[in-house]
């Protein structure tokens, strides 16, 4: 009998919502007049871009300028967005969620291709910044991600990154 009280279930419910909210958070912060002018993005060793010049949003199974290329995000960790497989040994992926100071998009990092040992570096670190909300800039490569809305779908983008290296801190 499918108990929908139980920890297991509730667990489950939870772990997915914290995986699909920000999603839908990124592709929801996209009005025009709600983007400061700092830039928050460095595209390759390009001057620094905004989300808006990567035209992300995009359509649908259109890729973005971005895609495959070096990506800087600055900004802090969400502490409450942190899934690694010492957290969440049963999920299938590693990722974290940084939030941009001087921007409402958020922008999630997956780890990919890692080692254990550097995922545990990457998350040590990670867990460092969150803890401290001490600014960090992430750079990864882009990977374009289609999410499909309320009726709509837009492309978006995520990081990939495979070692600590990845993270640095910022100075102000």
């Amino acid at each position: 009998m499918f108990d929908c009280n139980s920890h297991h279930h509730r667990a489950v419910a939870s772990a997915w919502l914290r995986l699909l909210f920000p999603l839908a958070v990124l592709a929801g912060c996209t009005q025009e007049g709600t983007r400061p002018s700092t830039p928050a993005l460095s595209v390759g060793s390009a001057p620094a871009r905004t989300i808006p010049e990567c035209q992300a949003p995009g359509q649908c199974g259109k890729a973005l300028p971005c895609e495959g290329q070096p990506v800087r995000v600055s900004g802090r960790i969400d502490a409450v967005n942190i899934f690694d497989k010492t957290s969440h040994p049963h999920l299938p992926f590693q990722k974290f969620l940084i939030r941009q100071s001087t921007q409402p998009e958020a922008v999630e990092i997956w780890v990919t291709n890692a080692t254990d040992a550097a995922a545990r570096d990457i998350f040590q670190r990670v867990r460092g910044a969150a803890a401290t909300q001490s600014e960090v800039a992430v750079t990864g490569v882009a990977v374009g991600v289609d999410l499909p809305i309320t009726g709509q779908c837009r492309r978006v983008f995520k990081l990939e990154i495979t070692s600590a290296n990845a993270i640095r801190g910022t100075e102000k």
